[in-house]
């Protein structure tokens, strides 16, 4: 597991930060925009982050 910076899409209502989650992988680069948005965190990746 691996943090990286947090970023959001359009998209979607919440921010990613970890690069094994696989809904965050799935989001093409230029769909990407950095930081969290002031959206809430993927599930997923405060799953995997541990929190």
């Amino acid at each position: 597991m691996a943090k990286v910076q947090p970023f959001n899409s359009k998209n979607e209502p919440h921010y990613h930060d970890n690069d094994k989650c696989g809904p965050g992988a799935e989001i093409p680069q230029y769909d990407r925009l950095p930081g969290t948005g002031n959206k809430a965190k993927c599930k997923n990746c405060a799953k995997l982050d541990g929190d």
